[in-house]
């Protein structure tokens, strides 16, 4: 019972990984740009003008992100069969030295251990998925939008459930400074990782440096 009760719900969450990885990445872009908001109308700024600031801003890099990876992805896509192809060839010469040197390799099934096709599925899922990403962007817009309206309103609704309880108010904020430090953190030292493997990879002369780095 245990395992069928698992089992059901691996299978719901596969089938509901096209709506949670969106909702997920609003979620987080959402976090990372309350900062900027909240910042912008401590600035003197109204709500609504901050909100559209950010939110311009949100548009403006996934527009950028957009174009940069998604012209990746189909640049990539079209020469995956030319990869497989050196990557057979590459197994092909391995093969080629380790029996020249008294290796069996047919005991040792190399061309298993190195299924180039599965490999360049795996490449190609992780590419499709990317792109499906790339696909939802209104979806994601939608609700990056919907969770910063609310969050721009949530302290006033907050101070009015609790009203003068102070210790409330104030363990509440703790919790948001403590949620904001954190994805501060995670969000640069993600980003300086990717630029750093970008930077090391079009140094060496690594083809599509930009996919890799993300």
């Amino acid at each position: 019972m245990t395992v069928a009760a698992f089992i059901v719900v691996i299978a719901g969450m596969r089938a509901a990984v096209t709506i949670v990885v969106p909702f997920l990445l609003a979620a987080f872009i959402a976090i990372i740009s309350a900062s900027p908001l909240f910042w912008l109308h401590r600035k003197g700024l109204p709500i609504w003008l901050a909100l559209m600031i950010v939110i311009f801003g949100v548009l403006l890099i996934g527009f950028l992100i957009s174009g940069l990876v998604g012209s990746s992805i189909k640049d990539f896509s079209d020469d995956l069969p030319a990869y497989e192809a050196k990557l057979r060839a590459l197994i092909a010469g391995v093969v080629t030295w380790l029996e020249s040197h008294k290796i069996d390799t047919a005991g040792l099934a190399v061309t298993k251990l190195f299924d180039t096709g599965a490999a360049m599925k795996l490449v190609a899922g992780g590419l499709n998925s990317l792109g499906q990403v790339l696909t939802n962007g209104l979806l994601i817009l939608m609700i990056v939008i919907f969770i910063l309206i609310e969050a721009s309103s949530f302290p006033v609704k907050l101070h009015t459930i609790f009203g003068d309880e102070k210790n409330a108010l104030e363990n509440f904020d703790k919790f948001i400074n403590t949620v904001k430090q954190y994805m501060a953190i995670k969000t640069w030292v993600s980003l300086a990782t990717g630029i750093a493997v970008f930077i090391l990879l079009a140094v060496v002369g690594v083809n599509y440096a930009v996919l890799w780095g993300l």
